[in-house]
């Protein structure tokens, strides 16, 4: 038995990954076929995209850079000029099949898109045709970056390493940022175009007797957003030296971030990856520990709403926020704002003010996913609804032969579990959403690499996970389950 890089030699320029190769007949006298990292035999892998890594690099670099211009009335970010410039690119790819397949989702997503412009027109007019095309281009074109760019499992870590790296960067100055208010990144930003205004410079009050770092970013909500966005992504790295994955060793930069945002929403976040986290690592042996614990979610909700005179939204609320006060007017912002959602069903309210109130003074609606039914109408909700709960239900039934691809697969489905629970206590705009946006768009990679897209098959391969739990399989066993039906 020998291990072969590439047993076939390179197939229409695409290289297949590490196959285990046998040389000679098993017990039953018929040749094993290789096996590729998929546990099929001679299954193709996802095409390769040629300068990804350069262009993730590039996108991820300018997502942080906090420089804004104008170009006449149209205002210029990095990662908007990057998009402008390669959106016909991404959407060719995404067209001639280079960018995966995931039609449903995809049609999902491109009805949100759609949705969002066709409402804001429909509200305010084509004078806002300009908006309405920026939002467009934030929001498929960012998803299109995500699928074309990230399209193997050396994609998927480079962009972890470079998120590891931007997180070692963001620590130390968001540190400082929070202990003095030196802002480093805005002061060598500054001397170069125009940067982003300090939210304490309007008056903003501390929390814990410290400032609440923003870092290159809007506001530092935003900051806490990206920050825990990267939880899961970091802690279930692959090491590069060795089998196991990082955990704490790089998810650490993660937590000391969101912390240092000072931010009760984005802190929730990072508790339930935190609880998913140590849920698996207590139950990985016990057979649908995952649907065990979705199950428990389920219970709890119910119990609360049967033993409170409250909803379980309300109750979520309020234990998770700093303060009292904080925690009631965000339950008044969702009880005002489903208002407006039921008055304004179909486009939504568009960018006009929502009726509340009038001691309440703010406009602002901490809660993305009740800003998205607001402001673009129930139908833009359910397509972005459908197709996160898609995405992660697509990613959770495929099965990996190999351990490492699990890893990436669960990574990311923690983050975007505890994504979806923090979106419900803030709002995201900017190079943030866009990150969310270019987010989504990297799940679609890896069904390829799953040994047939469901996780009901046993696997074939090296060592795989079958329905039973833990087991390896040989070609011998195969063939004769092949012999036997």
């Amino acid at each position: 038995m020998k291990f072969s890089r590439f047993p076939h030699g390179r197939q229409d320029g695409i290289p297949v990954d590490i196959v285990l190769e046998n040389t000679a007949p098993d017990d039953t006298g018929i040749q094993a076929q290789p096996l590729s990292a998929t546990g099929h035999p001679d299954r193709k892998i996802a095409p390769v995209v040629k300068g990804a890594g350069i262009g993730t690099t590039i996108f991820l670099i300018m997502l942080v850079t906090p420089l804004k211009f104008h170009v006449g009335s149209l205002l210029l970010t990095p990662e908007r000029l990057f998009l402008l410039i390669m959106f016909l690119p991404l959407t060719w790819l995404w067209l001639s099949g280079r960018a995966g397949s995931a039609p449903i989702l995809t049609s999902l997503f491109l009805a949100f898109s759609i949705w969002n412009g066709l409402s804001l027109i429909a509200v305010h007019g084509l004078g806002h045709i300009q908006f309405a095309g920026i939002t467009f281009l934030e929001t498929f074109g960012a998803y299109l970056g995500g699928r074309a760019l990230i399209r193997t499992p050396e994609d998927y870590d480079r962009m972890v390493r470079i998120l590891t790296l931007i997180m070692l960067v963001f620590v130390p100055a968001a540190l400082l940022e929070s202990l003095t208010g030196i802002r480093i990144f805005s002061i060598i930003a500054g001397k170069i175009a125009e940067t982003h205004a300090w939210v304490y410079a309007s008056g903003y009050e501390k929390r814990l007797g410290m400032f609440r770092s923003q870092s290159v970013f809007e506001h530092p909500i935003l900051f806490g957003v990206f920050s825990s966005c990267t939880f899961g992504l970091l802690y279930f790295s692959n090491r590069r030296s060795g089998a196991g994955i990082s955990g704490y060793r790089k998810a650490w930069l993660s937590v000391a971030a969101t912390f240092l945002s000072l931010s009760s929403g984005t802190w929730l976040s990072i508790m339930a990856q935190v609880m998913m986290v140590t849920w698996n690592t207590i139950f990985r042996g016990v057979r649908n520990h995952w649907k065990v614990l979705l199950g428990l979610v389920i219970l709890a909700y119910v119990v609360v709403d049967m033993i409170s005179n409250r909803t379980p939204f309300e109750v979520f609320i309020s234990y998770a926020t700093f303060s009292a006060h904080n925690g009631y007017y965000r339950i008044t912002t969702f009880i005002y704002g489903m208002q407006n959602v039921w008055m304004h069903p179909l486009f939504g309210i568009g960018l006009n003010d929502w009726v509340r109130p009038h001691w309440m003074g703010t406009s602002s609606v901490d809660n993305f996913w009740l800003v998205v039914t607001m402001r673009n109408g129930i139908p833009a909700f359910s397509f972005l609804a459908l197709f996160y709960l898609g995405n992660i239900l697509r990613m959770t039934r495929l099965g990996f032969v190999d351990p490492k691809m699990a890893n990436r697969r669960t990574g990311m489905v923690v983050a975007l579990i505890g994504s979806a629970v923090t979106l419900a206590t803030v709002h995201i705009w900017g190079s943030v959403y866009i990150f969310f946006m270019f987010l989504l768009g990297t799940c679609v990679w890896m069904k390829p690499y799953a040994k047939d897209g469901s996780n009901k098959t046993k696997s074939v391969g090296i060592i795989g996970v079958g329905r039973r739990g833990n087991s390896q399989y040989t070609s011998s066993a195969r063939a004769k389950q092949a012999q036997r039906r």
